[in-house]
Parts: C-alpha cells; sequence; structure tokens
C-alpha cells in the first residue's frame, strides 16, 4: 500500500501492512525476538483469535461511530441468540448477515457495550464532554522517513484540536481509577504510543502526504492546524467508567524525553536486525559479551517494592 492518509481504511488491510508501529516499537523495546516471532514477518505467524478482536472493534464503534454499529455488525435479537448455534434456523440467520456484509456478534457483550456507552454519554459523563466530536475516527498515516524504515500509524480520533486514543480497559486489583490509569499509562507505555502519533501526523502534514478520503475529509485534512492536543480516554469494558487525561509536552517533558529515546532504540535494534538476519529470518537474541559475573543477582538487581516489603517486615521468618 502507498504511503498516505487513508480515512476509514479497513483495519485488517492496515493490520496486514508489514510496516513498523508504536506498537512493535514496545515489543521490540522487550525484545526483537519476541517481536518477529509474533509478527507477520514470521511465516508461522497467526492472527488474534477473533473474539479478542471483534470485542474490542465491537466497543470502539459503540464509543467512536455509534451510527455506523448497526451497518457493520449484527446483533441478534434475544430470540435468534438463544437459538442453538447448530440449529438450521441459527445459521440461517447468520448466514444472510454475513451476506448482507454485516459481522455476527455476541448478544450479550454488545448489550452490554451498548450500556456503557449510553451511561458515558448523560450529563457530566466521558462521553458528554465532546472529546470524539468535530473529527474523524480511525484515521491510518502510512510513511516512510529518509531512513527508509516504512512506519504506520492508526489515531482513534482527530478533530482540528485534538488526536485523541481510546484505552478500554478491565480494571484489577484494588486502588482508585486515577491511581489505575497512571500505572497503566506507564506500564504499557502508552507515552510511546502518543509521541510516536504525534511524529506521523507532524511528518504527514509538512511532507504533504497524499489523502485517500472523501472530499469533506481532504478538506478536514487540509484545514488541520499543527500540534493538536494529545489526549487519552481510558474505558472499563466492565462498568460505565472513564477519565481523560491530556499528555502535553510542557506539563511530562520526561516522559517525552524517555519515549523519544525509545523509540529511537527500537528502531536502531530494528535496523540492526534487519541488516543481519533480513526479514524472513527469525531474529535471535546476539551474544553481547555477557561474562558470568554479569549473570550473578545482587540485590542491587531488584526494585524498590523488594527494599520497601523488607523494611515493612514481610520477609521476616
Amino acid at each position: 500500500m502507498k504511503d498516505g492518509v487513508y480515512f476509514s481504511l479497513d483495519e485488517r488491510a492496515y493490520h496486514a501492512e508489514n510496516r513498523l508501529s508504536a506498537s512493535a516499537i514496545k515489543q521490540i523495546i522487550e525484545s526483537p525476538t519476541a517481536y518477529w516471532f509474533d509478527s507477520r514477518l514470521n511465516p508461522l505467524f497467526e492472527e488474534e483469535k477473533e473474539g479478542a478482536l471483534l470485542d474490542g472493534s465491537l466497543f470502539h464503534a459503540f464509543i467512536l461511530e455509534p451510527e455506523a454499529v448497526a451497518e457493520r455488525y449484527a446483533i441478534p435479537p434475544r430470540a435468534v441468540a438463544e437459538l442453538n448455534k447448530n440449529s438450521t434456523a441459527w445459521k440461517t440467520w447468520k448466514a444472510a448477515e454475513e451476506t448482507a456484509g454485516r459481522v455476527v456478534v455476541d448478544y450479550e457483550k454488545a448489550k452490554l457495550f451498548r450500556r456503557i456507552a449510553a451511561y458515558l454519554r448523560t450529563d457530566g459523563q466521558v462521553l458528554d464532554t465532546g472529546i470524539f466530536s468535530g473529527g474523524y475516527s480511525e484515521i491510518s498515516i502510512l510513511w516512510t522517513e529518509s531512513d527508509g524504515i516504512q512506519r504506520k500509524a492508526r489515531i482513534d480520533y482527530l478533530s482540528a484540536g485534538r488526536l485523541v486514543d481510546l484505552k478500554t480497559f478491565q480494571k484489577r486489583g484494588g486502588g482508585s481509577l486515577g491511581e489505575y490509569v497512571r500505572r497503566y499509562f506507564y506500564e504499557y507505555r502508552v507515552h510511546i504510543q502518543m509521541v510516536y502519533y504525534l511524529r506521523a501526523l507532524k511528518w504527514a502534514q509538512e511532507n504533504g502526504l497524499p489523502v485517500y478520503g472523501t472530499d469533506a475529509q481532504k478538506e478536514f485534512w487540509d484545514a488541520l492546524p499543527p500540534d493538536p492536543l494529545p489526549f487519552v480516554v481510558f474505558i472499563s469494558r466492565d462498568l460505565p467508567l472513564g477519565r481523560i487525561v491530556a499528555f502535553v509536552e510542557e506539563k511530562a517533558r520526561d516522559m517525552y524525553k524517555l519515549a523519544r529515546d525509545q523509540i529511537a532504540a527500537a528502531e536502531r535494534a530494528y535496523c540492526a536486525n534487519v541488516e543481519r538476519y533480513g526479514f524472513n529470518n527469525a531474529w535471535l537474541e546476539i551474544n553481547d559479551g555477557t561474562t558470568v559475573d554479569d549473570m550473578v543477582l545482587t540485590d542491587a538487581d531488584f526494585p524498590r517494592v523488594f527494599y520497601d516489603r523488607l523494611n515493612a517486615g514481610e520477609c521476616e521468618e
């Protein structure tokens, strides 16, 4: 697929592009070997289970494009949902919906997602703020910089003044929602994703990438001002809980620097492995001169929480 800005690009077509994404960068930081084996570079690559992908896509649609849900998805009426999935009646209904181009989804899951989205649109809730208004969702940017690396990014929502990423989650454990969001942001390296998206947008604007979409979408893109405010919206998949956080460089300079440093490190590792192995051979860990002494653990190798627990007496017999 050519470099460019794509409105309404099919999700499967986007994921099929063998380009360096924010998700790939986060995985390369962990392990280039794990990235290669989990990527489409691996001839034995298998798509993520349909159920997991479908749940995420459906919930995003209820939040970002509720008007498009009925067009894209077939939600069985209760009477149909209660049919045996091996029955002729169920198979006939399912076949008719799929022939019409709609994806059949689980009745209970769709009911839950619809209810959560409805609650969050009530007065004063997250989706009542207009965070997802005045723009377009699911904008894909494919680009190639001077280093020759083909890259891609898919922005959940873009308006004249905002770049918004949507995170849906299932909160586990104690602590407040605010604490969970801050922990999630760092542990799942959302800072990398947001900085990468801003980079993609800036590159596309400054280099005049072609825009693929309707006339209205092209006009919207041409009128976009530079440097939108980046936001992340967190919404629970279990309950109507949501939180909006802004990730602005002036307030988080160290996190932005960390993101850029980590992206650069991942890109260097990517290029080194491409040069060493190519795309079609497994990217295996390179012996970097590790010695026996390097393999001996000391107290200094453990995180701060170890000392907190030690001082609290949790390690006492």
